[in-house]
């Protein structure tokens, strides 16, 4: 009896030890799968975040190559307003209308001096305000080409005499036409 109960203890202590290596096995696994479950989900953050750091800096990169773009095309648009300035208002004709003024001066014609750098500041003025503009009334247009030609007709010694004939037409003098459209023409023909 004490061999069968001994026997009977041996096996419920093994079948103990099997089982409580068992549940150990089991739990082992559960933790195993449990930190490999997390490794997966910290790897997943990992890359979400590592993607989302990428697309943000590359949204970045962008942005900020459109604003320096935008900066550079507003830099070359300006400059390039500057040179259409300067090419319209020809520094030879300038030159040319202030000597014009100084000789009147040197001669003591006040009066031809003052009517002409009247004149030549009221070009001054609207063709520099005109430039900010696409499109000008024609009556404005035809205003500036008047003042011109008057002081290309003084700068060449009066050798040519012009009208501009306009109809009264209140609409057809608010039309608008592009800016600095008739002055080139005028030059041409004054100069050829």
């Amino acid at each position: 009896q004490r061999d069968l109960q001994w026997k009977f203890d041996r096996e419920r202590l093994a079948d103990s030890l099997r089982s409580a290596q068992q549940l150990r096995d089991i739990e082992d696994q559960r933790t195993i799968a449990e930190l490999r479950a997390e490794r997966a989900d910290t790897r997943s953050l990992l890359l979400g975040g590592g993607g989302l750091l990428l697309a943000g800096a590359g949204a970045w990169l962008v942005i900020l190559d459109r604003k320096r773009r935008r900066e550079r095309f507003a830099k070359q648009a300006a400059q390039l307003e500057a040179k259409a300035l300067r090419a319209q208002m020809d520094p030879h004709f300038i030159g040319n209308a202030l000597h014009v003024i100084n000789s009147y001066l040197l001669v003591n014609d006040a009066r031809s001096a003052s009517d002409l750098l009247s004149r030549f500041a009221q070009w001054m003025r609207s063709t520099l305000e005109n430039n900010r503009l696409d499109e000008v009334p024609l009556s404005d247009e035809v205003e500036t080409a008047r003042t011109y030609l008057a002081l290309e007709r003084a700068r060449t010694g009066e050798k040519f005499d012009f009208s501009i004939d306009l109809p009264d037409d209140e609409a057809t003098c608010r039309t608008p036409i592009p800016t600095m459209l008739i002055q080139p023409l005028l030059e041409n023909a004054v100069k050829h």
